[in-house]
């Protein structure tokens, strides 16, 4: 059985961009910390959405990344998803918007032919 999560003291929101995008800003105590840290000073955190934003505000929370690497496959890395996955909202693959911008594209083929000169 895997073992439980050991989440951090802090705070993690995702503050959105009216112009687009997205940030998520965190903020942990260092002192917290210590007791995670690793040979040399380092601390392996992941970070994942929360099912409900609390009652701070809080989208995220952080735990402690206790992932080791199997030696026995040579230490390798495993594989690295293809694509970050992007939060609803954030002009992800099924956002409604997506057809004006296939359309956009041929308009703006056809701006830069004005430029070529034969």
């Amino acid at each position: 059985m895997a073992e439980p999560k050991k989440y951090v003291r802090g705070t993690a929101r995702m503050h959105k961009f009216e112009a687009g995008g997205y940030v998520i800003n965190f903020t942990v105590n260092i002192e917290d910390l210590k007791e995670f840290e690793k040979d040399g000073g380092w601390v392996n955190l992941s970070m994942a959405p929360r099912k409900e934003v609390d009652n701070y505000g809080n989208t995220h929370s952080m735990y402690l990344n206790t992932f080791v690497p199997d030696k026995s496959k040579g230490g390798k890395k495993p594989n690295a998803p293809s694509a970050v996955p992007v939060p609803d909202g954030l002009g992800g693959k099924d956002e409604e918007d997506d057809l004006p911008f296939m359309i956009s594209i041929p308009i703006l083929l056809g701006l830069f032919a004005q430029w070529i000169v034969i």
